[in-house]
């Protein structure tokens, strides 16, 4: 019977599924002493055209939006006035410069600040007793255009073994939990969980339930370490760490299925060009295979095709002569989920498949099934 909030942040990261998920819950809970807060960008570059139209059919529930302006001049001042025990007086001339060259954004005044400090612009004066700055050279100072480009910026400057710390996070996702933690610690010979330990101190990630669990202190932090690697080497560390996982998560799959999912996640996102042993190719299709049939039983078929499409993709030309039953079992999969989907081109293609090169009748009939019945 008490009031209950739940707050949801960055929900237009969130895929088809769980947006359905969102949008019962509203329902259900209509007249319910429930109140929610759904919290997403307005951008163009982070909303696609299926959130945008998610986004209208919820509007049925009598949502209040609340856009969220950056910060005004006023707002930094008394911002910096507070963090660095100094009159807003004072400040003020500062503060004019660092909001005209942050545009009054939080997460790139912050970082600004802190760049800064650490640079020596802004210091402790040991003759005042009191934070000082050089406000020539900070307003001199070339500054980059965006937050992303200042976020490199910084975090090249970091110690050789943070950087790495923060790039094995970067590729698994916002959070890293402790049994990946525990597992790609001992597939790299680091201790990992230090290395994040020590980038939480510095601000770039942060340390949640004493070091169970860590994730990036903002999304944009997680694309500036990606963006710092080049692209295959990227894809070798997916491989790389997708294939220890999913060493460990199979010992147990029962207490492990989310570690399973990740596992298979990395190294469909290290892809075909990052496997050099050819017969690793027909472990992992087996493995889009498994994680696939298992998204089909948790009905997240939008999941089940992608895992099941990346099974293929990691056969070579050979594939039906090499793997006849593999690839049997991952077309016929992959044909079904399409009708579910209502995917009628990719059911038509992977039909056609089936039939042109299945040896017997009997292996093309559920495909001529499915084909004739769309």
């Amino acid at each position: 019977s008490k009031p209950i909030t739940i707050v949801i942040d960055d929900i237009q990261f969130a895929d088809p599924a769980s947006l359905l998920l969102v949008g019962s819950l509203l329902f259900s809970a209509q007249g319910a002493p429930i109140f929610f807060v759904l919290c997403h960008r307005d951008d163009e570059v982070s909303i696609s055209e299926s959130f945008k139209t998610w986004l209208t059919s919820i509007a049925l529930f009598s949502m209040e939006p609340i856009k969220l302006e950056s910060i005004t001049a006023e707002a930094v001042n008394n911002l910096i006035s507070e963090a660095l025990r100094v009159s807003p007086r004072l400040t003020r001339p500062m503060s004019a410069v660092l909001h005209r060259k942050t545009r009054g954004n939080p997460l790139f005044l912050r970082q600004l600040l802190d760049s800064l400090t650490e640079q020596g612009y802004i210091y402790f004066d040991m003759k005042q007793h009191r934070w000082a700055w050089d406000l020539d050279a900070i307003t001199e100072l070339e500054i980059s255009e965006s937050v992303l480009a200042l976020l490199m910026d910084d975090i090249q400057r970091l110690p050789s073994d943070l950087q790495f710390g923060l790039q094995v996070a970067a590729c698994i996702g916002s959070c890293v939990t402790e049994p990946m933690l525990n597992c790609l610690s001992r597939e790299l010979g680091l201790d990992l969980k230090h290395i994040l330990q020590q980038a939480s101190e510095k601000g770039f990630m942060i340390d949640i339930a004493g070091s169970t669990m860590f994730r990036f202190a903002h999304d944009k932090i997680q694309e500036a370490v990606y963006e710092l690697m080049a692209e295959q080497p990227r894809r070798e560390n997916h491989m790389r760490f997708g294939l220890a996982l999913c060493t460990q998560s199979l010992i147990d799959i029962a207490e492990d299925e989310e570690l399973f999912f990740a596992a298979v996640n990395q190294i469909n996102q290290g892809g075909p060009t990052a496997v050099h042993e050819p017969s690793q190719r027909n472990i992992i299709a087996q493995l889009n295979l498994k994680a696939g049939r298992r998204s089909i039983e948790l009905s997240d078929y939008n999941s089940a095709f992608k895992l099941l499409q990346h099974g293929i993709s990691f056969f070579g030309d050979d594939n039906w002569l090499l793997s006849y039953q593999l690839s049997l079992d991952l077309y016929d999969s992959v044909v079904e989920v399409s009708l579910i989907l209502n995917k009628l081109s990719a059911v038509t293609f992977y039909s056609n498949e089936v039939i042109s090169r299945a040896r017997c009748f009997d292996d093309k009939l559920h495909c001529k099934y499915i084909d004739l019945g769309h």
